[in-house]
């Protein structure tokens, strides 16, 4: 998990420092800390550092410390950190502060007299420890998901050692970020990269949002997602946990397209793995009727589908039912198929399937007697519509499955 600045803010000595500025950059990536001892630092800094400076022992002048801050800018540093004298009590310019809040770039006032020495010890200790951590969390997550079977003992033992209560129910949630090509607007050399970058600083903003709320869940980044692993007492209570989680994901990031899928609780560990498979397979039914997140007990006849191995078997049914309209579709340019799902949807309802078309009712009129035409069903027929539903269903299903 990354270390961001947020996350320093917690430590002990750094409740000694005041946050002045760049409050927009808090969820900057700290690599490491950077105490430089030159008026530019354009040569000697690879991006991500917390940088300290001490414009008495550098004899900054107030221009060359808005250079300083406008190259930590540049070189994508993580925040600034000034050390000011308790005497000065101008402290740090209003141009400065003006300067890192445009920037979204942290900065920080430490007193001159704090031992800087304690402060970059600590910072370096809580990177390391929570790289270790980050380590152990993908261990343990990959010991339960071990298609060879669970060592409920040793994993429940392992699991205390970061204060993980692994006894009693729990289930898999995934969070699949669909749009990450999208918003890197790149190549695919370097999406893998930037996709891993991006999923830590995900998985990074919920582990500090499960620790700010006393929530201890297990994580591990995977394909274009972050798998979570909770504690379940109630649906509302993970419910309420995911809730959160997404509305930070999408006040921190630029325009997530975010789908939840949440498998069933389970009490013994040795079946976590079957919650992440019913929690990724309940990523793919997500849509605008669900708010983002879906429980796999709530699929229906997905659930079924899921269990049928053969794709062939299912698509030659699609194709039997709804083949003629499938082939009329793509011939014309038509969408019959769509009509069809609409107006099956609102129970044949005329009026809210062409509100829903945005149609005039004549118009769909006319798209239903086509329908019934091309494929020489009778929709007046419960039977009928019950059968097109259920290939609708299907193709729906095999569409999000193996799109």
């Amino acid at each position: 998990m990354a270390v961001r600045c947020m996350d320093l803010m917690e430590l002990q000595t750094f409740q000694q420092l005041s946050l002045v500025g760049g409050m927009g950059g808090l969820d900057r990536i700290v690599r490491c800390p950077y105490v430089t001892l030159t008026n530019s630092i354009a040569k000697w800094v690879r991006g991500g550092e917390l940088m300290f400076v001490s414009g008495i022992d550098l004899r900054c002048s107030e221009e060359e410390l808005y250079n300083l801050l406008h190259e930590s800018y540049t070189k994508n540093l993580a925040g600034v950190v000034i050390l000011v004298r308790a005497e000065d009590t101008d402290g740090i310019s209003p141009q400065l502060i003006e300067l890192a809040n445009q920037f979204c770039l942290p900065l920080f006032s430490m007193p001159y007299e704090l031992p800087l020495v304690e402060i970059i010890e600590e910072i370096n200790n809580f990177i390391i420890q929570t790289k270790l951590k980050e380590q152990f969390d993908n261990e343990l997550m990959l010991m339960l998901f071990d298609s060879n079977g669970v060592d409920t003992d040793a994993v429940i033992a392992r699991g205390t050692y970061y204060h993980y209560n692994l006894t009693g129910s729990h289930c898999v949630a995934v969070i699949s970020m669909q749009n990450i090509q999208a918003s890197f607007r790149t190549d695919e050399f370097m999406l893998v990269e930037k996709a891993m970058k991006y999923m830590e600083s995900v998985r990074s903003l919920i582990a500090f949002i499960c620790r700010n709320n006393g929530w201890q869940v297990l994580s591990m980044v995977g394909s274009g997602s972050v798998i979570l692993l909770l504690p379940f007492a109630t649906r509302q209570a993970v419910t309420a946990m995911l809730s959160e989680i997404k509305k930070q994901i999408v006040k921190n990031f630029d325009s997530p397209c975010i789908q939840i899928g949440v498998g069933q609780e389970y009490e013994h560990l040795n079946e976590v793995k079957r919650s992440r498979l019913e929690a990724e397979r309940a990523v793919l039914a997500v849509d605008e009727q669900h708010d983002g997140i879906v429980f796999y007990q709530d699929l229906g006849m997905y659930k079924v589908l899921f269990e049928v191995g053969n794709e062939a078997v299912l698509q030659n049914y699609v194709e039997e039912i709804l083949g003629k309209v499938l082939t009329y579709d793509k011939e014309n340019h038509t969408h019959l198929l769509e009509t069809l799902a609409v107006y099956l949807t609102e129970n044949c309802n005329l009026v809210r399937t062409a509100e829903r078309l945005y149609i005039h009712r004549n118009s769909l009129v006319y798209r239903i007697r086509k329908l019934e035409e091309v494929t020489g069903y009778d929709f007046s027929l419960a039977g009928i519509r019950d059968c097109c539903r259920q290939a609708i269903l299907v193709a729906n299903f095999l569409n999000k499955k193996f799109r």
